[in-house]
């Protein structure tokens, strides 16, 4: 796993190709295609992955989220640091190959503040793991594709 450092001003991206992500009023819906995984944020979480989205660095990330629901910043920098240590946990993010962004256009936040959670769903692995397009053979489309050695 990779350690991103609390000061650092290198930005963090979503781990694309792999994920993808959409946020929609006030909720972000994030798939991991080598998982399966499907993972849904609401709430500081959703401004977290955001602020994410757009390459921001852990200290612009804890001062958007201290700033939105007037947080101490010990407070939200601790808040941030265990919210990327679980998106980390599931190869969602990678470390940005470009600096920071001078600042961020995040949405406006609703509601009291939350720590922020990540639901992980894994009901439809199986599903989303299908590639129609790669995986037509004789048998038709969408076809499984075969287990590897490791399982």
């Amino acid at each position: 796993m990779m350690t991103w450092s609390a000061t650092a001003n290198t930005g963090m991206v979503v781990n694309a190709p792999l994920v993808v992500s959409e946020t929609m009023d006030g909720e972000a819906i994030v798939m991991h295609h080598g998982s399966g995984r499907y993972f849904d944020m609401i709430g500081s979480a959703a401004l977290i992955w955001s602020a994410i989205e757009q390459g921001a660095s852990y200290g612009q990330i804890a001062q958007a989220l201290a700033q939105a629901y007037d947080l101490e910043p010990a407070a939200a920098q601790a808040s941030v640091e265990a919210f990327v240590q679980v998106l980390e946990s599931h190869d969602l993010l990678r470390v940005a190959d470009t600096p920071a962004p001078a600042s961020l256009d995040l949405p406006a936040v609703a509601g009291p503040y939350a720590p922020p959670l990540l639901g992980v769903h894994d009901d439809l692995a199986d599903m989303l793991l299908l590639d129609p397009i790669h995986d037509v053979d004789d048998v038709g489309w969408p076809a499984p594709r075969p287990l590897d050695a490791a399982g």
